[in-house]
């Protein structure tokens, strides 16, 4: 007797999506700025995989929350520009 469910239903592990890939790219514009030794930084977003300012931009700020080595810099926009800071640890 097959089992009915209102909210889901049973799958089988062939059928769950793979994880997202996460693009090295991102990651290696954050180690450039912190080794380049400048305390703030223009993103240069031609060199990045999206065009969209909105990935990129979501891109890094979950780099940055996500990964230590990267948790003293801030990133933000002005003008439809991606800024990275240097800022003192917390």
């Amino acid at each position: 007797m097959s089992e009915k469910y209102k909210y889901g239903m049973p799958v089988s592990k062939e059928e769950l999506p793979k994880p997202k890939r996460r693009l090295p790219q991102y990651d290696e514009c954050l180690r450039e700025f912190l080794s380049s030794g400048h305390e703030i930084w223009r993103v240069n977003i031609d060199a990045l995989p999206s065009n969209n300012i909105k990935t990129i931009l979501s891109s890094l700020k979950w780099r940055i929350k996500h990964k230590p080595e990267f948790r003293n810099i801030r990133v933000f926009i002005r003008k439809n520009k991606i800024y990275l800071e240097k800022v003192e640890s917390h």
